[in-house]
């Protein structure tokens, strides 16, 4: 029955432990004092064992826990000049002696495995190693929960048990009595004054805390949360009798202060040398403090901040400078700051490097507030050298909604030039965003009576939009136009760089996959304009559909090795396009409409490899390729005299080029063979820095052939003679097709290639692993010929390129 009894009071002390929080974490802390003089708990425990060293009084006046030392031993101040109450002390043996200050302070060395801890008089290592008889413990609980103000039948009842169970013949879970604690925390009582949510802290260095004195001291990197409010320092200071927190950096060896405070309360933040704050009230004092707000900086050397989260400064000042120290700054002795509204000052004197200047203000305002409003845009004005002085870019900007607006502005010169700009952008969250540019010029260059007077309009638009990837995941549409007159960049240029620009291009696409299909679909337009030129390229559209390799003979459950034929494999793209190249003045002319030429082409590539004699490659590939086009060509020689000027007969004839409507295909193909395989070479060094060369030899041989279809058979060609001698020449029906037309000549080719790469292994001591690393010495070094059969004189051959470089570097 004793081991019951002293199982109980273990499961007990185990929860208390259980339920405290770690001191290595954040710790939430919310503590008062009760009437009796006892811990009013509030709505945290407090941490009463750490890893490093628990520090406490016999009367349970502080507590001191270490979450990190930073190397200083036992019983050493976190900081020499950091007020640390309740602190007590050790000599050099480590043991615990009074504190001069605070007689009934000790410091006791680290726990040992004894795990004894004062708290409330109570020596729990005598408990639990020393006095084990059921009486003394179930007295020593009794009086250890009474002392905390915690009913220990209410803690025991949540297990199911109670005082009077002397037999204590079950075992009882620790987890279940933790659970049961805490889902009802009801006889917990709170301190009317808390707050309303928890206090979250945490600090790198120590965490001291002094229960007498309700204080808890923050040392290194020390962080204080509480609802909205943020606060950072290198020390803070937490009073919850008053519920107040203090904070500053403090200086290292080097003498310079770290860890200045840094207070962020919902979207106002701002650093200062010293922070004080009433978590209660919500006013604070501010010592040197420094913000951000809206492109502009603040400063104060003293201010107040009160419960609307207002602030009043004393000699403060305002600046565009983000330099600590700022090169120039309006600077006035009063100062009130409403956050994300105004900043209004008394009277004020503009400082350029902190000298006073003349300027004085009798007071000023800043609007601060976020986001777009509606407004005037103030012109800049200067003199421009053709076209006299000048105001630009003054308007009025429109706010139109949270994804639209728009800036009408224009320019106005002394001569008689104006120019007008209507810009607009877009944006909807994780849809699309864009911008829209239109601009209109009249440019009177010199004076009316001036030779050299000269009136030109010119207009240019450009429009930019983007897809957000994540609004259509299977299609895309994008736009980057940039069009207008040839001459807007010399006549109502602003900018050097465009003016030395020499074209305008545009591209509109869209683009479609299919999920699960190997189909992709792509339309676009197309512009291109020359303007030195004035020439104007548009392709209006450009359709392009693909279908992935496939493989149409592979069997869906593979079993065994698979057959030759299932290695063929079958791809398809298709290209249809509609094409003009035109002067600008002629672009909107009628009979623009029947220069432009359109066609579409389609091209099925079938090809399959598989091995030969274990070492081989064999491959085979085939191409087709078939044309669409909405005319042909006919070619005739008129028999004719030709005159010049002088009436003198200078020719008999010419050759005369008619369309000829109508739908017409061209079919074409050709077919490519060949056999390769790849041999190794490996040359080892016993140098300090290069260990092996590897030389990579692939041979193949290849045999090509594509019929000639200039022959009659295919209809695809047509002669006609080209003088009056009758002598006849070939001409191809598509030539002025878009895609062109089957090429003539009969290919029947045998031709063979070897492509040599050499690389070098070489020492690199940044390799931790292998120590070694690859150099590329040379890449495709490649001999090829040929010999085509079907032609008169076919031999031919080629070195295609040695990037020799490499070698050399290698060997510098």
């Amino acid at each position: 029955m004793a081991f019951f009894s002293h199982l109980r009071v273990l499961v007990a002390w185990a929860a208390i432990l259980l339920l405290a929080p770690s001191v290595n974490a954040e710790s939430v802390v919310d503590i008062g004092r009760s009437e009796a003089g006892l811990v009013d708990w509030g709505k945290a425990f407090l941490p009463v064992w750490a890893p490093d060293s628990l520090v406490g009084t016999p009367d349970g006046d502080s507590v001191r826990i270490r979450t990190g030392s930073k190397g200083r031993k036992s019983g050493e101040d976190p900081a020499p000049d950091t007020p640390d109450p309740g602190l007590g002390k050790t000599d050099d043996q480590g043991t615990a002696k009074q504190d001069a200050d605070n007689p009934a302070a000790v410091d006791l060395p680290a726990p040992t495995d004894s795990m004894r801890a004062l708290v409330g008089g109570l020596d729990i290592g005598e408990l639990l190693g020393d006095s084990l008889s059921p009486e003394a413990m179930g007295d020593s609980l009794r009086y250890w929960a009474d002392s905390l103000g915690l009913p220990l039948e209410s803690l025991l009842g949540l297990a199911g048990l109670n005082l009077d169970s002397a037999g204590m013949d079950s075992l009882i879970s620790l987890a279940d009595l933790a659970q049961a604690v805490a889902a009802d925390t009801s006889f917990l009582p709170f301190s009317p004054d808390a707050l309303d949510a928890d206090v979250a802290y945490s600090a790198v260095d120590s965490i001291l805390y002094d229960i007498a004195g309700q204080m808890v001291y923050l040392y290194g990197e020390a962080k204080v949360s509480y609802q909205t409010f943020n606060l950072e320092a290198e020390y803070i200071e937490f009073n919850w009798a008053n519920q107040t927190v203090s904070a500053w950096g403090m200086e290292d060896t080097s003498g310079q202060v770290i860890g200045k405070p840094a207070f962020v309360d919902g979207d106002q933040g701002f650093t200062a040398d010293t922070v004080r704050f009433n978590f209660k009230s919500g006013k604070g004092r501010i010592a040197n403090m420094r913000a951000e707000e809206q492109g502009g900086f603040i400063g104060f050397e003293q201010s107040k901040r009160n419960q609307y989260e207002e602030i009043y400064g004393w000699k403060g000042y305002y600046t565009t400078c983000s330099d600590p120290d700022p090169h120039f700054h309006i600077q006035a002795n009063k100062v009130k700051l409403v956050p994300d509204k105004l900043v209004v000052t008394g009277p004020a004197n503009l400082r350029i490097a902190d000298v006073p200047t003349p300027l004085f203000l009798p007071f000023a305002l800043f609007p601060l507030q976020k986001g777009r409003s509606s407004g005037l845009l103030l012109p800049e004005y200067g003199e421009s050298q053709g076209l006299g002085f000048y105001l630009r870019n003054g308007g009025w900007y429109f706010a139109i909604s949270d994804y639209l607006d728009l800036a009408l502005t224009g320019d106005i010169y002394s001569r008689g030039s104006w120019r007008v700009n209507a810009a607009s952008s877009y944006r909807k969250r994780y849809r699309y965003s864009g911008r829209v540019n239109l601009n209109f010029a009249n440019t009177r260059t010199n004076f009316p009576e001036e030779p050299n007077f000269s009136v030109a309009r010119d207009f240019k638009i450009t429009w930019n939009h983007n897809q957000d990837p994540k609004a259509r995941p299977n299609s895309r549409f994008t736009a980057n136009v940039t069009a207008g007159t040839s001459t807007f960049l010399t006549n109502a240029v602003q900018n050097n760089d465009d003016f030395l620009n020499n074209s305008f291009t545009s591209n509109i696409t869209y683009s479609r996959s299919f999920p699960g299909k190997p189909y992709r679909l792509e339309a676009s337009l197309q512009h291109n304009q020359v303007l030195a030129q004035r020439l104007v390229n548009l392709t209006l559209p450009k359709l392009a559909f693909t279908v992935n390799r496939i493989k149409p003979f592979e069997r869906a459950s593979r079993i065994g090795q698979p057959k030759w034929y299932e290695q063929i494999a079958v791809s398809y793209s298709a290209e249809a396009r509609n094409e003009i190249s035109v002067a600008d003045s002629l672009l909107f002319k009628p009979e623009v409409v029947d220069a432009f030429r359109y066609g579409m082409r389609h091209t099925v590539p079938v090809n399959f490899a598989i091995p030969l004699f274990k070492h081989f490659t064999f491959s085979v590939s085939a191409t087709y390729n078939e044309n669409w086009y909405p005319e042909t060509i006919r070619k005739t020689f008129v028999l004719d005299s030709v005159y010049n000027a002088m009436d003198s007969a200078i020719g008999f004839g010419f050759v005369r080029t008619d369309t000829v409507q109508g739908f017409s295909a061209a079919r074409f193909f050709s077919t490519t063979a060949s056999v390769s395989t790849q041999l190794f070479s490996m040359f080892q060094f016993r140098g300090k820095r290069l260990k092996a060369i590897r030389h990579v030899m692939t041979p193949s041989i290849n045999a090509q052939y594509t019929p000639d279809f200039s022959q009659p058979i295919w209809n695809y060609y047509g002669t006609h003679a080209s003088d009056v001698q009758g002598t006849q020449q070939t001409y191809s029906k598509y030539q002025a097709g878009l895609f062109g037309g089957p090429g003539r000549g009969r290919v029947g080719s045998l031709g063979f290639s070897l492509n040599n790469t050499l690389q070098a292994k070489v020492r690199d001591q940044t390799d931790t692993v292998d120590g070694h690393k690859k150099i590329q010495l040379l890449d495709q070094f490649s001999i090829a010929g040929s010999y085509n059969f079907a032609a008169d004189c076919g031999l031919n051959g080629h070195v295609e390129h040695l990037p020799g470089y490499q070698l050399f570097h290698l060997l510098g």
